[in-house]
């Protein structure tokens, strides 16, 4: 039996968050998630295979020693991940549990999964030894975890042949806009500054269309969320949005945006995944057993055909060979934004809080 179990890391604020991934990045200087005070009874939930318990992670200083987390199943490893959906850790858990009941029948490595509600969450679990292995909040974490030398590359889902998706920039057809320098004296809404298709990519892609959201435009809103991003369009509060494409295919799908009343006018490159990491001084032979079990998933189709995205996309495999070379692209594409840009945005953003 394997013991999965899931609870979000305490909540810090959104600013909070940012600043630690972007004003800080020296190894060492991230600080912990917080701790949940007192020891809450467990919430126990029994399934066929696994034994899902809500619990919190545990107080520093409480914490078992990572040296001791070595996949057995009296010390699982310990995966760290955001929820599919802000809330949603019940279906997050019920998709990644066969894929981890499998790796542990093919590797004899056992796993326990929490859950932290922002992108920088699945970092600082890393850079404070809480995770063993990770499901980042996107590329541009990986970048971020890479620098400090937390993370080490493990897998990335193929869907549909690919693993790679596209971030956008959508506008209101009313607005008139066509192109990216049409966005000066314009409202723009971003999702969180961590993520990479909804913030950093589609700002790059202005910079290089001599737009600077902070200088240029009229007011600038970070909604935390693709989700968020798409509502504020829907809502006509702003007159352009960024997020990923296959989040704008999501929302059409679910009847929360009309795909009438918006147009696309940029597209970017195509963006690595979100890769699945693992911390880099695990021992050799837990590191292969996990690049076994991954890429040995492709064997079993019906486990993968749970983990289909909300726009349909069903996972084809985990690619264990990735490397480097196309992140590295992406990091030399992203070195426009740096840290006093982001910390402009924040202070623009503040200026007007997005309802």
């Amino acid at each position: 039996m394997v013991p999965v179990f899931s609870k979000t890391f305490p909540r810090r604020t959104f600013l909070g968050w940012s600043l630690v991934l972007f004003a800080g990045l020296a190894a060492g200087c991230g600080s912990s998630p917080e701790s949940t005070s007192g020891s809450p009874a467990a919430k126990t939930t029994e399934t066929t295979e696994t034994k899902a318990i809500a619990a919190p992670l545990p107080s520093p200083g409480v914490d078992s020693a990572p040296g001791e987390r070595d996949g057995s199943p009296n010390a699982p490893l310990r995966m760290v991940m955001m929820p599919a959906e802000a809330g949603a850790i019940d279906k997050t858990l019920a998709r990644i549990k066969p894929i981890l009941d499998e790796i542990t029948r093919d590797t004899g490595l056992h796993f326990e999964v929490k859950f932290t509600d922002s992108y920088a969450g699945t970092l600082e679990s890393l850079a404070a030894r809480h995770a063993d292995v990770a499901q980042l909040g996107g590329p541009f974490v990986y970048l971020k975890a890479r620098e400090r030398g937390v993370a080490e590359l493990l897998a990335i889902g193929v869907r549909e042949g690919e693993s790679t998706y596209y971030s956008a920039v959508f506008v209101n057809n009313k607005t008139g806009i066509k192109t990216l320098k049409d966005l000066k004296g314009r409202s723009c809404a971003f999702g969180d500054v961590n993520s990479m298709s909804s913030f950093n990519y589609p700002i790059a892609m202005m910079f290089q269309a001599g737009v600077n959201p902070v200088k240029d435009m009229s007011a600038v809103y970070l909604t935390n969320s693709h989700a968020g991003v798409l509502a504020a369009l829907a809502a006509g509060k702003v007159d352009a949005g960024c997020c990923s494409i296959g989040s704008f295919e999501a929302a059409v799908t679910q009847g929360r945006i009309d795909p009438e009343k918006f147009t696309m006018i940029a597209k970017s490159d195509a963006i690595p995944g979100t890769p699945l990491v693992m911390w880099p001084k695990l021992p050799a032979g837990v590191k292969a057993k996990l690049r076994q079990g991954f890429a040995n998933l492709e064997k079993h189709p019906e486990i993968l055909a749970k983990l289909r995205t909300d726009n349909g996309k069903t996972l084809d495999k985990y690619d264990t060979s990735l490397t480097d070379a196309d992140y590295d692209k992406v990091a030399v594409f992203l070195r426009p934004l740096t840290d006093d840009f982001k910390a402009q945005m924040l202070a623009k953003a503040g200026k007007k809080p997005a309802s």
